[in-house]
Parts: structure tokens; sequence; C-alpha cells
């Protein structure tokens, strides 16, 4: 299990932890078993990446706590075959982004990574060799986005494995595309030892500062002295506010999408990014779960998402009481009302699990687990 929070930095809150079954359903701790890595932890996928028989380990770290918008280091743990792990020293793994979520494609020998300011990544795993795993790094092209989660299944009933892809949705005031791009600076700008995340996006083909005057006042002691009044700050683009100097220092990151999206699977490695119904649209999804739900032969998606603890000027996102969408032979996406499907969840929803008694778990930030039952046509 992976350990993290953004509160807290004492080590010890980020310690993660194995547990071995004994064979009798007990779960003992293994104090030895993990080395220390003080990491805000958000996944872990175990698979046997070295192909040595013996199930190794994918940590994806989520953020630096404090410095919102660095990349921290994920890693990836190899298994001696007697339950010990070692941290494989991977550079591939170093800075790779907010992860917040991954999955294994097992036929394609490939971990798909997403996060937070973060393309959609693959990161194609070779035989162990060398002393160390070959790993090559390839990235889904204007897929930059606020990933939550990622789902792996052969939706099209091809042989391989497709990807749904939770993001932040398009019910948003903050506008993304290829062209115009929202995009992200983070640096020390006002020398004080702590870093500084700015927020641009374009209005009227120009580029704004997101936050306003107030709030960057509060953060940025210099913005006071170029600015002494709201009227200028008003009329000034961002390279107005921040000028090339400051900014050639900075880490920069770009979002092009954040539609929750398809990623159909071509058989030969890549995939192609289609968004979701509209209807997936009007809040973050931050789980997906497959099945054949209406008794049709194919498999069909529900999801659930909303998101509350947001900033003011941003909104609380909370438009979505779980979707379901039927995939039909054509391949395409049926947005299934909520009325009709059965499938209504309130709340924030978190993650989804499909039980083989045909029970689906329906977790919620903060509120009971909700419970429902597949049936042999539809959800109720």
């Amino acid at each position: 299990m992976v350990s993290g929070e953004g509160e807290r930095r004492a080590p010890e809150f980020y310690d993660d932890r194995l547990y071995v079954n004994d064979g009798k359903g007990n779960f003992i701790t293994s104090e030895e078993a993990l080395p220390k890595i003080s990491a805000n932890g958000a996944c872990v996928i175990s698979a046997d990446f070295n192909e040595d028989g013996a199930m190794d380990l994918f940590l994806g770290t989520r953020s630096l706590p404090g410095s919102y918008g660095l990349s921290p280091d994920s890693y990836l743990l190899l298994n001696d075959g007697k339950g010990n792990f070692t941290n494989a020293q991977l550079p591939e793994l170093k800075e790779l982004g907010m992860v917040t979520d991954a999955v294994w494609l097992e036929q394609e020998k490939t971990l798909v990574v997403v996060g937070e300011w973060m393309p959609v990544t693959r990161l194609e795993i070779g035989k162990f060799g060398d002393k160390r795993l070959e790993i090559k790094k390839l990235e889904i092209i204007n897929s930059g986005g606020w990933w939550n989660t990622v789902h792996s299944d052969d939706l099209d009933g091809d042989g391989d494995q497709d990807l749904l892809l939770g993001n932040q949705g398009l019910n948003c005031n903050l506008k993304a595309s290829p062209e115009k791009p929202v995009e992200l600076y983070v640096a020390d700008f006002d020398n004080n030892f702590y870093t500084d995340p700015l927020l641009v996006y374009y209005k009227h083909d120009k580029q704004y500062s997101y936050y306003s005057k107030d709030e960057l006042f509060d953060q940025l002691t210099l913005i006071k002295k170029k600015f002494v009044d709201y009227a200028l700050f008003s009329k000034s683009t961002f390279q107005e506010v921040f000028d090339a100097t400051q900014l050639e220092k900075a880490l920069h990151k770009e979002v092009q999408t954040f539609a929750s999206a398809f990623a159909e699977n071509q058989g030969n490695g890549n995939f192609i990014l289609k968004p979701l119904p509209i209807e997936a649209q009007f809040s973050p999804i931050f789980a997906f779960a497959t099945s054949d739900f209406t008794g049709d032969g194919h498999k069909d998606v529900i999801a659930v998402g909303n998101w509350y603890d947001v900033q003011p000027s941003m909104g609380r996102y909370d438009a979505s009481y779980g979707v379901f969408l039927q995939y039909d032979v054509k391949n395409n996406f049926i947005y299934k009302e909520n009325v009709k499907s059965g499938f209504t969840v309130s709340g924030e929803g978190r993650d989804i699990k499909i039980l083989p008694n045909g029970l689906i778990l329906v977790t919620r930030n903060g509120l009971p687990i909700q419970v429902f039952q597949k049936k042999d046509q539809d959800i109720k």
C-alpha cells in the first residue's frame, strides 16, 4: 500500500507498507521488505516487469508537498523472488510527473501512466539486461491533461487493451487546446526559498494570469511594487506581468485537453485519443468500471467523479450523478440516463469495484459505500 498526503511533512507519513498473507486470510506487515522511500504516493502497480517469475512493483508519486507543480520521482521496485524489494534506480522515472494512476498492459509490455499536468505516457519495459531494465518513454501527442485515472479493457473486442481516461471534464471556466493550452510556470520568483506556481490561460488570443491581483500579491511581493493599482494589472497580459528573464528559470508545463477520453489501441502500440460523450464531461472523472451491463455481448462503461474542494474562482464540480455509457457494435458510446440505467451516484465518487457475485461497489469521499446489483439486462 502506498502512503501519501499533502499536509504533513514528517517522513513517517509517507512510508509505504507491504502486508503478507499467511495463507489463512491474515495479513502481517513486512517491516524490511520495502526500501525506505519518502514519497507522496498515488498508486502501486504489480507486474513481473523483468520477467523473472516474481511480481515487481511500480510506485507512482503524486507531488512534492509544498512545491506544487514540480515533478517528483516515481520508482520501480524489483522482487528478489523472496518478497524483498530493491529500487531499480531507473533514470526514466526521475521527475516522471505528478502521477495519479497507472495500468500495466501485459500484451504490449507497457506501463501507461497518467497524472496532473502530464501527457498520457507509455513506458515500454524490456527484459532485464545489463543489470537494468530497458525503458522507452513515449507520449501521446497533445494529450497533456489533469488526468485522474486510467482503466484498461478490450472494449472493441479486437484482442488488445484499450484505455479509458478520466480528466477534468469540460464543465470548467478554463479551456484548453493544442493551439491555446493552459500553462503552468513554477519557480521561486521572489527568492524566498519557496516555489510559486503561476497558472496561465488564453483570453481573446492573449495570455493572462489566472490568479487575481490580490492572489498574486499574497504570493509574490515583487508584484506589489510593479502594479500599484487594479486598473493597470487588469489590462496587462501575462508577459507584461512577468518578463522573459523571470520565466526563463521557471519549469513550464502545458495542458492541451480537459476532456475525459477513450484511447483506442491500434494494435501496434499506438493509441488514438477520442473524447467521451458530452454527458461524461460534466465533472471530473475519478474512476471507471467495465462489463456487459446490458446483456448485448458488448462491454459497457460506468464512471463516477465530482470534486468539491476547489478554490472559489473555479467553482465546485458537482454536476455528475454517475455516468453509464453503452458501447455498441459500431464502436460508439451511447449515454444512458440515470433513471433508465439505475446507476445513480451522489457525492464525490472515487472508485468502483465489480465483485464476482455481480455486486458493484462505489466508494465516495466522506460518504458510505454505495452498492448496486448487476442484472442480466441492466443495472438496478
